[in-house]
């Protein structure tokens, strides 16, 4: 098993040397100077490291870490499925340094204590960083919306996610509330073109941010690019899934489409019309599987996945990192996502020539429920790094 290193070293004066450095903006050989948890300096080639701690990474891509914007820790009511100290485990090793976590849980996490709290219990843990995205009705239900005011000053995501909205009211007061207050609520759509087509009618009428999960169809996608083109307010994710497969009758919400579907996809994401790749990690037990529970355990090698799919389809890797990275990242509002001076120091240090089997003996995170045991990726992360400190390291005991 691998296993967590969480590095007694406080790395936060420190040269990360002989690097590929990739960001949605940049791809070259160089190095990058952090200080007090922040980059300080990037440049080609090599830098005067004068009383800094040096990493050679001997030629391995330094990328800002993965930030996941959709995920399911299942904490509360459901740890036998997963928790925090399993999944945020499992998405470092991934290289994901930044997780948001779904709010469909026993019970919904739809009050500003239950955010507040698992914020506080998920990151005293020192994993991967962790936001709780909050229910946007409460008890997930589209009748009354929960206090957004009171709840957004612990997190600016919202979601009913697992539930589809179908109250027309409810729906034009959320984005109403999304307009005033600048948070992003996140949809769950089933069915999902149908439904698109319909939230994007309203978003026109009232305004406010959309952001749309999981898109699995190719159809989704050409009424996204229209709204896109009229203007709208919209953003959109897809999963490692839907890049990789097709034709396949996993149990997952929405189904992997037919493979006009994936190519589509795939375009999707080459062309810019999809934002961001979230992994939809959802963990069950082998029993909630075999009784035709949806979901896709992904944290540990969704990035391979991903990662895979670019590289067959000659998809750059600058924008495998807008989406994993910078989108998200401008999506939530964080201080992360590029390399860029000022810019807090999370990175994942990727090798691009690693190709292994994916076996779910391996995964950290408590499930195993996936269909691609077996398959050969390329693409594996080697090190993640929150604020210049190692939080993993790949085979290397935990400290």
């Amino acid at each position: 098993m691998r296993v967590l290193r969480l590095s007694d070293m406080a790395l936060s004066d420190i040269a990360f040397v002989n690097a590929r450095l990739i960001d949605a903006k940049r791809d070259f050989a160089g190095s990058i100077e952090v200080r007090g948890g922040k980059i300080q300096k990037v440049a080609r080639g090599a830098m005067p490291a004068d009383g800094l701690k040096i990493v050679d990474l001997n030629g391995l891509a330094l990328m800002p870490g993965f930030i996941d914007l959709h995920a399911h820790l299942r904490i509360p009511g459901q740890s036998h499925k997963e928790d925090f100290g399993h999944g945020l485990a499992a998405a470092l090793i991934g290289g994901f340094t930044t997780v948001c976590g779904m709010a469909n849980t026993a019970p919904a996490v739809d009050t500003a204590q239950a955010v507040a709290k698992n914020n506080k219990d998920a990151n005293s843990l020192n994993l991967a960083g962790y936001i709780q995205i909050s229910a946007i009705g409460q008890s997930l239900a589209d009748r009354v919306l929960v206090d957004t005011k009171e709840i957004g000053k612990h997190t600016p995501l919202f979601s009913n996610d697992g539930i589809n909205i179908d109250s027309s009211a409810f729906l034009k007061e959320a984005l109403a509330r999304s307009r005033e207050e600048g948070f992003l609520i996140l949809f769950h759509c089933e069915p999902e073109s149908e439904s698109i087509a319909k939230h994007l009618q309203e978003l026109s009428e009232c305004g406010g941010r959309m952001h749309f999960c999981h898109i699995s169809r190719a159809q989704s996608l050409e009424i996204i690019q229209k709204a896109k083109n009229e203007g709208l307010n919209v953003t959109c994710e897809t999963a490692p899934h839907y890049l990789y497969a097709s034709e396949n009758s996993y149990a997952v919400n929405p189904p992997i489409g037919t493979h006009a579907d994936r190519l589509a996809v795939i375009g999707a994401a080459r062309s810019g019309l999809i934002d961001a790749i979230a992994t939809d990690h959802a963990p069950h037990t082998e029993e909630d599987k075999a009784n035709g529970m949806n979901g896709i355990s992904s944290f540990d090698y969704a990035f391979s996945l991903a990662n895979t799919v670019f590289e067959e389809n000659s998809i750059s890797k600058s924008r495998l990192s807008e989406m994993l990275s910078a989108c998200p990242a401008k999506l939530i509002g964080l201080n992360k996502g590029l390399l860029e001076p000022g810019m807090d120091a999370d990175f994942s240090i990727v090798d691009f020539s690693a190709e292994y089997q994916i076996n779910t003996n391996d995964f950290y995170s408590k499930s195993k429920n996936t269909p691609f045991a077996g398959e050969h990726v390329k693409g594996r992360t080697e090190m993640s790094i929150i604020g210049g400190n190692i939080r993993h390291e790949r085979n290397r005991q935990a400290l």
